[in-house]
């Protein structure tokens, strides 16, 4: 994931993740950004593995993750993030 995230940086793209738990890419080079953003539709493995990353430096959806996952009695984040992008 750290490879993904140097090429994002390369490109100045920022990535996010919205109100749905779907990671959104902003900023950097339009063309670029859309290549990654339809890698990361293609690759939903690699979406989760970003969004728990993301998770670990922002506190609130590290926070978010940790409820929803105590909420459905689940074992770890990842299982809370694979359960809330299905929805």
């Amino acid at each position: 994931m750290s490879e993904f995230l140097n090429e994002l940086k390369k490109y100045q793209i920022k990535p996010d993740v919205d109100l749905v738990l779907r990671v959104i890419l902003t900023n950097g080079d339009k063309n670029a950004r859309k290549h990654y953003q339809d890698l990361l539709r293609d690759n939903p493995e690699w979406e989760v593995k970003l969004i728990l990353e993301l998770a670990e430096s922002d506190e609130n959806l590290h926070q978010y993750l940790f409820e929803r996952m105590a909420i459905s009695e689940l074992n770890s984040l990842q299982d809370a993030v694979k359960m809330l992008m299905r929805f």
